[in-house]
């Protein structure tokens, strides 16, 4: 079987031999169908290409089939975690016109404040002040801060306490910075939605039948 290798399962906390595509879902009320998927290959193969290369891939032909068609991306969102959240892949969304809502990765320095930080040292500056509460055991800080190529981003610090009680902290990232503290923390929860391979199987079966019979 090519292309198979270890992947975590993170549920588990176990490895098992799988394949990893890569995919682009449309999501549009309770509606979630693909757009596109391609199989991840091994850098060994000839036709390797990064995940990120990929993701790229995705959005430069979703702008292109949007453009032939008259349409507009630029009320539309694109969500991804942060192993995703490189130059490239930013940039290509921007381009096309979707706004991204991403967790941040610790590799990017923002400006705030007169200061460069990563996500991890606004985290230690965050924990200084007092943060906006949200909700039941979450609660979280809204700064608009810039990225040198982005150009000014809004950044939310959450502070979360899990079922175990443990706290965690992270920061999400928007460029629309016209999304508040709860707009930005609903849409990326959108993401952890579409890890249930369930609800898509469903969504899909749901489109298909409706639009292309049974």
């Amino acid at each position: 079987m090519d292309f198979i290798h270890k992947l975590l399962d993170y549920t588990h906390k176990r490895y098992m031999m799988g394949y990893t595509p890569v995919l682009i879902l449309a999501v549009c009320g309770d509606l979630v169908f693909p757009l596109s998927v391609m199989l991840w290959l091994p850098k060994t193969h000839p036709k390797y290409r990064s995940k990120n290369d990929r993701t790229g891939d995705f959005i430069t032909h979703l702008k292109s089939e949007s453009d032939r068609r008259g349409g507009a991306l630029d009320q539309g969102d694109i969500l991804f975690e942060s192993a995703y959240c490189v130059q490239k892949v930013v940039c290509k969304a921007q381009q096309s016109g979707l706004s991204v809502v991403s967790k941040a990765s610790n590799n990017h320095k923002f400006e705030w404040e007169g200061e460069w930080f990563t996500p991890k040292e606004l985290i230690e500056k965050g924990q200084e002040r007092a943060g906006k509460f949200l909700g039941k055991d979450n609660d979280s800080q809204r700064v608009v801060a810039t990225h040198p190529v982005y150009g000014s981003v809004v950044l939310l610090i959450r502070r979360r306490i899990l079922k175990n009680k443990k706290v965690i902290y992270d920061v999400v990232m928007s460029t629309n910075v016209a999304y508040n503290g709860f707009q930005i923390n609903k849409r990326y929860r959108k993401r952890w939605e579409l890890n249930s391979i369930s609800n898509i199987t469903n969504s899909i079966c749901t489109w298909a039948k409706g639009n292309v019979g049974d």
